[in-house]
């Protein structure tokens, strides 16, 4: 399972997807943490290849679960994700109604 998480800024992409990551037991991939570099440097915006390069690179695992909105990345992230979860959260309850949506999507019951 290859799982890409995306919404708006602060629907709570990276704490879905690491509680989802723990629950699958799925490498947790932080688009953010790949892009920010020492000194608050955004890789995507100054060294875009490299950004696309490092992505690559941490997606060739056959399972993880992965958060951000990067468009550099985008269609390479997509074409080898398994699914897409999309948060617009209105109400704190829907993300465990994702979780569970994702777990019923999947081989693996790990998030019910």
């Amino acid at each position: 399972m290859r799982v890409i998480v995306i919404g708006t800024s602060g629907a709570g992409k990276t704490t879905f997807t690491r509680r989802a990551a723990a629950r699958l037991g799925l490498r947790h991939i932080e688009l953010d943490a790949v892009n920010w570099q020492p000194g608050w440097r955004d890789l995507d915006r100054h060294e875009t290849a490299e950004f696309v390069r490092r992505v690559t690179a941490t997606i060739q695992d056959e399972a993880w679960v992965a958060d951000g909105n990067y468009g550099s990345v985008r269609d390479i992230l997509w074409r080898r994700a398994t699914h897409l979860v999309v948060l617009r959260l209105r109400h704190p309850g829907e993300a465990a109604s994702a979780m569970d949506s994702l777990a019923t999507a999947g081989d693996n019951s790990a998030l019910s």
